[in-house]
């Protein structure tokens, strides 16, 4: 027998990029080392798969459960059943929605005020997966909201378009360059949304390129100036945020765009979707239930604007600390580049799951909930940019696992989910780095009949 010792030292030193079965705490103040697992992101590989409708008693595909609580987790039900649409694009459309909306509270990290200021990217991994990524629902929930943020699609290029859409006007003072100023309207929320990134990361690597600055400085603190023929345009305190799309199915052309641009890459957090169901009849989500929902959002940020600044309970630090190593480990190669900012993205996601669940400071719950998010993102970039075969391997052993009775699949059924068309050897390489991680045990069982069998199982059922 060979079975592995899920100890709570061995589970707090794996990473947030190997935390795909991390356990999650259902009580105020736990260590994640006691934390029981939900149901993981599931990466797709290219290949096809088969999967049932969604519906009110599934379990939420895509991302942990954890990371759509309450009313997040009851819109992205509404919207993707019946329907080809991915929970986790819908969540990503809903979750910058109302973040460009909560644009006053904040949380000081380091001395330094945190807003709701983020930014994701969607990579459509097949060619159906502009199926995935539809948030027709979302948006006819905010159509008619009142005092909502500006929303505009279109190209980011060197941050022009953006800057010229909130809040600028010719300087009072012109001269010859026509420069363009701050006109000091204080309305600066916008949701962009770049239809595609590739286009961004291309712009950004050119020589003397302002986009990084321009996408760095509205990250930090909403301020950032882009040089333009007549002159100079410029914005300061604004509350943007970025949602960025590909559907790029070729994940070698993507690698090549981003390691020219893996600075501007890291301000994003990436998600890998696909279309999960083939629907020819979809439905949309009822006209009762789009108004429901929007009175519910409308009451919800108008609540949280009015808290400023939110601090962290006592229980959600010491689960920081827990967590804080995992996040910041130097990560090698181009994958490692993308994710290097993952705490202040985590930082950021807790404050907005503490607003939305209407919270007055930022709880264990709120802090489970970003990091649940961002170890799918975390995953899915590696996927993307790492482009190992073993590391798809990987994920579609752990998936397999996950839905397999008890959790646990005998080596034979392992090979079968491969269907002849990995070498053994490969596949038996992906198990031996699984359970070097902890993510997996294996177990040598002798039947009645004298055979021997190998049982592999994930650690923590």
């Amino acid at each position: 027998m060979n079975t592995k010792n899920n100890s709570k030292e061995s589970v707090k030193k794996v990473s947030a990029m190997n935390a795909l079965i991390s356990h999650i705490s259902e009580n105020e103040g736990k260590s994640l080392a006691t934390m029981p697992r939900s149901k993981p992101f599931s990466i797709v590989d290219g290949t096809e798969r088969e999967c049932t409708s969604f519906d009110e008693d599934s379990e939420l595909p895509g991302l942990y459960e954890c990371a759509m609580p309450g009313l997040l987790g009851e819109i992205v039900k509404a919207a993707c059943k019946n329907n080809e649409v991915n929970p986790v694009a819908v969540l990503v459309a809903l979750l910058l929605r109302i973040c460009v909306q909560l644009s006053e509270p904040f949380f000081k990290y380091g001395g330094v005020k945190q807003y709701c200021h983020i930014n994701i990217a969607i990579v459509g991994n097949s060619t159906k997966s502009h199926y995935a990524t539809s948030s027709d629902a979302v948006s006819r929930i905010f159509d008619e909201m009142p005092d909502k943020a500006q929303y505009l699609e279109g190209h980011l290029q060197n941050g022009e378009n953006i800057i010229k859409a909130i809040a600028i006007s010719p300087s009072a003072n012109k001269h010859k360059n026509h420069e363009y100023a701050d006109s000091g309207i204080c309305d600066k929320r916008l949701l962009f949304v770049e239809t595609e990134i590739r286009n961004a990361l291309s712009y950004a690597k050119r020589p003397g390129s302002p986009l990084l600055e321009t996408i760095s400085g509205l990250h930090r603190n909403g301020c950032a100036e882009v040089m333009v023929k007549s002159g100079s345009i410029s914005v300061k305190d604004a509350h943007v945020c970025i949602l960025a799309h590909t559907r790029c199915i070729d994940f070698p052309l993507l690698r090549n765009d981003v390691k020219q641009s893996v600075d501007l890459a890291s301000y994003f957090l990436w998600l890998s979707v696909d279309r999960l169901n083939s629907v020819p009849r979809p439905e949309t989500m009822t006209d009762e239930d789009v108004l429901s929902f929007n009175v519910r959002i409308e009451n919800l940020i108008r609540e949280a604007n009015k808290l400023g600044e939110l601090k962290m309970s006592k229980p959600a630090w010491e689960m920081w600390s827990d967590i804080y190593p995992g996040l910041t480990d130097a990560k090698s190669g181009l994958a490692g580049s993308v994710v290097s900012r993952v705490e202040l993205h985590t930082i950021r996601l807790a404050l907005f799951y503490a607003l939305v669940a209407g919270h007055k400071q930022i709880t264990t719950k709120d802090l489970r909930s970003a990091h649940s998010f961002v170890v799918c993102a975390s995953e899915s970039a590696s996927t993307i940019f790492k482009g190992s075969l073993l590391g798809n391997m990987r994920c579609m052993i752990l998936c397999a696992l996950h839905t397999a009775p008890e959790k646990e699949l005998t080596r034979t059924e392992i090979n079968r989910v491969f269907k002849g068309n990995k070498d053994a050897d490969k596949i038996s390489s992906a198990l031996e780095y699984m359970e070097k991680e902890n993510l997996i045990e294996s177990e040598k069982q002798t039947s009645r009949v004298g055979r021997k069998t190998t049982i592999i199982r994930l650690v923590g059922r």
